[in-house]
């Protein structure tokens, strides 16, 4: 069996702090070689029948050479990093759905790509990455959500002699359209007075939407018998308005739930309010103000043949309904006051 040695300047290496030979002397380590060391190493191998020598020259570049000294000595094998994909600066995604950002890059040798969120590095398993040809290739699917938003950088760097950087980023807005989310608004309410009105509001979008609740053009507050809570789970928010003891008097109407985004979407409920009260005997009911009245004049002064005559009173709680051709809408007149004798009410339309 040959004997392997090897040598380097004359003198035979044995295994020490720089040098480590293994695989049956068939290898040779050389760690943190400096400049000195540059040169020819012999692999000898003998036996009784004969010698054999291999020799490997080895040059040492001083770190002291830059970038620009190297390209001077003409090492046309270095190239620095260089893009030759990169995703857009701005790209907008919708909730819940998935962009693909790409992200590649060439260079001599092949770069390294990391790819960070907000300064944050995003682990490699989080993104693909493929070689093709002198290409390094990475591919980042980002999923619209709440989290989701925010500038993504994409690095590259290569590291001969000098460390060569080159990055890229891009500013990703998740959005989803401005959409009502709650039950049927249109619906009315019918209540007795003293009750608690209580009505919800959903709108679901993102940026999330601001809701509001108004009541014949006026905005509503917390104030008073008036409470608004709201509540929001991912992007959907909810408004909660509530009137205790409501009156017929002030609060019967239509009160309309605004969701404001990018655009603006109003819905409306209507309340009912039924007076619960009676009235004591020569007394008439006002059904608008939930109040009583005389209605007997002829116990103040003489009536003709002893009746009294009283005109009726007739309101709409709606003035104005707008809806689509093909719709159905239900119209309502109030008899505040049903007169004496009795009124008679009919309909009309365009004089009939």
């Amino acid at each position: 069996m040959a004997t392997i040695q090897w040598t380097f300047a004359g003198s035979v290496i044995t295994n020490n702090s720089l040098f480590l030979i293994t695989e049956g002397s068939t290898r040779l380590d050389i760690t943190n070689i400096t400049t000195s060391y540059s040169g020819a190493y012999h692999c000898n191998a003998s036996n009784v029948a004969g010698a054999s020598v291999a020799t490997i020259n080895v040059d040492v570049q001083g770190l002291y050479q830059t970038w620009d000294q190297l390209q001077n000595l003409n090492y046309t094998f270095i190239k620095p990093p260089y893009f030759t994909v990169t995703p857009p600066h701005n790209v907008s995604v919708r909730y819940i759905s998935a962009i693909t950002l790409n992200c590649s890059s060439g260079g001599v040798p092949l770069p390294n790509i990391t790819w960070f969120k907000d300064g944050i590095v995003i682990p490699t398993d989080q993104y693909t990455s493929s070689n093709q040809s002198d290409t390094l290739i990475t591919m980042l699917t980002v999923v619209g959500s709440l989290t989701s938003h925010g500038y993504y950088t994409c690095q590259a760097i290569n590291d001969l002699v000098e460390r060569r950087v080159i990055s890229t980023t891009v500013n990703v807005t998740v959005f989803e359209p401005l959409c009502y989310a709650g039950i049927d608004p249109s619906s009315s309410i019918t209540l007795n007075q003293s009750d608690t009105f209580t009505a919800n509001c959903s709108f679901s979008g993102l940026p999330l939407p601001v809701v509001s609740w108004y009541f014949l053009n006026k905005f509503l507050s917390n104030i008073g018998r008036v409470s608004i809570t709201t509540d929001t789970q991912d992007i959907t928010v909810t408004s909660t308005l509530r009137i205790r003891n409501v009156k017929k008097s002030t609060d019967e109407g239509v009160y309309h739930c605004i969701g404001i985004q990018a655009s603006t979407y109003n819905v409306s409920r209507s309340l009912y309010i039924i007076c619960n009260n009676s009235c004591e005997a020569g007394y008439t009911l006002n059904t608008t103000t939930c109040t009583c009245s005389l209605s007997n004049i002829c116990e103040l002064s003489p009536c003709q043949n002893g009746v009294n005559y009283i005109v009726p009173n007739i309101s709409v709680p709606v003035s104005f309904v707008a809806l689509l051709t093909g719709s159905s809408v239900t119209l309502r007149c109030v008899l505040n006051e049903v007169g004496n004798p009795m009124a008679t009410i009919q309909w009309t339309f365009a004089g009939s």
